[in-house]
């Protein structure tokens, strides 16, 4: 898709011949793909998202779904809206869990909120909700990812850990993960089969944290 094209063309493009969204280039990107590498505006992402959804999940050659190209490139939190609302699934390990996160420093966002605690056996099978929080994107596309697929707060890492864990030195952070799903308060560590709570107070998180 190239820079600038008007919404109206591609939904004339679109309409003409609506197989034209499904087809799978040489690296394994579809157009919706192209949409987001290129910086798309919303309108023209939600236009190719609704002639076919399915892209949203679709890998390509690097294994990463538009989602993921979404993320890296720091797209705005409406894009992200935009994806996720077409497909909350593609949040969770079943999408996700062998994709690469590899963000340059200008694509990291000002409030970085991952935990120093999470350990360096961590990164395997990871959803996108613990990604985003370890890869230090903002909080509005952390809530953003929370609240549109609230079963991702139960899902674990390689070593257990659900993405509370990861944040749980952050009281903003955890805040926005419970409120999109407070059971996730009681799941159980992988390990040591206590809540995050046993784990908050082992750890000696501040205080404030422990009691909101």
């Amino acid at each position: 898709i190239v820079e600038g094209v008007p919404v109206q063309v591609l939904q004339s493009l679109i309409q003409a011949c609506p197989q034209s969204a499904q087809v799978v280039d040489e690296v394994g990107m579809t157009p919706l793909s192209y949409a987001i590498e290129n910086a798309a505006p919303n309108a023209v992402v939600a236009t190719v998202v609704q002639a076919y959804t399915e892209a949203v999940y679709q890998k390509d050659l690097q294994h990463k779904t538009p989602l993921t190209r979404a993320l890296e490139k720091g797209s705005s939190p409406q894009i992200i809206q935009t994806l996720v609302t077409a497909c909350p699934q593609s949040i969770q390990q079943e999408f996700c869990s062998h994709l690469d996160f590899n963000m340059s420093a200008q694509d990291k966002k000002d409030d970085v909120v991952h935990s120093t605690s999470v350990s360096s056996t961590s990164g395997m099978n990871m959803n996108l909700v613990h990604k985003a929080i370890l890869e230090g994107y903002s909080h509005d596309t952390i809530r953003t990812l929370a609240q549109a697929c609230p079963d991702a707060m139960h899902e674990r890492d390689a070593s257990g850990m659900t993405p509370l864990y990861y944040c749980i030195e952050n009281r903003e952070v955890v805040g926005i993960l419970l409120e999109a799903c407070s059971d996730a308060a009681f799941d159980r560590d992988g390990d040591f089969q206590g809540t995050i709570l046993h784990y908050a107070l082992s750890e000696n998180v501040p205080f404030e944290v422990v009691q909101d």
